[in-house]
């Protein structure tokens, strides 16, 4: 191969790079945790906070179920959540977590990272602080969003 079809070669090869390195790929975490945002705020277009308290209320007082996660439940969620924007991309495989007697967490994801929400029972004073590998996003009394997403 001629010296100019060995440059060529390598001038289409960085241009590509430059490409795509200025657009991220289309799967850095930035373009995930965008995605995460606009599914929060379908979300938050869709149903009010309370009642999401309301249809997660009777599982505040289930027992964890699982093998697997000593904390996870089981039970088949309502529609009215599984439907939810936060968790369109894996309505089927929502976890659900009880955290606390007054806490839930309700996530989706990967080995990659999750994303989800923390819901407080009603009435209770605790509070989502979130944790080092998490960011945490208030939506109401008693509702969060969070995400491991930047």
């Amino acid at each position: 191969m001629s010296a100019i079809g060995i440059l060529s070669r390598r001038l289409v090869f960085a241009a590509c790079f430059v490409v795509l390195l200025g657009n991220g790929c289309g799967c850095s975490h930035t373009s995930i945790g965008k995605h995460i945002n606009h599914l929060i705020d379908d979300t938050k277009r869709q149903i009010k906070p309370a009642d999401i308290q309301a249809a997660l209320s009777p599982f505040f007082s289930v027992q964890a179920t699982s093998h697997s996660f000593p904390n996870e439940i089981t039970t088949d969620l309502p529609d009215q959540i599984r439907s939810l924007p936060i968790f369109a991309d894996n309505p089927d495989g929502i976890m659900v977590f009880l955290d606390s007697s007054n806490s839930l967490t309700l996530m989706v994801g990967s080995g990659f990272g999750h994303w989800g929400m923390v819901v407080i029972r009603p009435g209770s004073r605790e509070t989502y602080p979130g944790n080092d590998q998490t960011t945490s996003f208030p939506w109401d009394d008693g509702v969060f969003f969070f995400s491991q997403y930047r």
